[in-house]
């Protein structure tokens, strides 16, 4: 419902080839948003790490908060954490406040409408969005 698409065979691909674990974002009962945060073989540094994404919010007033749970939850299991966050994404200066920085920058660009909020969403990466 939140990223307006069933994405069954995507959660089965990153369960079980990607050791991905899929989390629900909730406030008082109410559910805010969705993450998966996957396994990774590889990382920038060489160290075990975990990405997020797809991360998707309900609205960009409650994205910060998701992504702030996300990394939380996946700063217990590695030491490293890669998030492939768009730029308009509200979460950025935040991230980058607290110490993120950016190791790696891809471009979109469409001449249709976007086929995703990116204020709202962030993807798995350019191989599976």
């Amino acid at each position: 419902e939140i990223g307006g698409r069933q994405r069954q065979e995507d959660l089965a691909f990153w369960a079980r080839d990607e050791g991905g674990t899929a989390l629900w974002f909730q406030r008082g009962g109410a559910i805010l948003g969705y993450g998966v945060v996957r396994q990774q073989a590889w990382s920038f540094t060489g160290g075990r790490t975990c990405t997020i994404g797809p991360l998707g919010a309900r609205d960009p007033a409650e994205a910060i908060a998701c992504v702030r749970a996300a990394i939380a939850w996946a700063q217990t299991r590695v030491g490293e954490v890669q998030i492939n966050l768009p730029g308009p994404h509200p979460a950025l200066a935040d991230l980058l406040a607290h110490g993120f920085r950016i190791a790696y920058v891809e471009t979109f660009h469409s001449d249709a409408a976007p086929f995703f909020d990116a204020r709202c969403a962030i993807t798995s990466g350019s191989g599976l969005l």
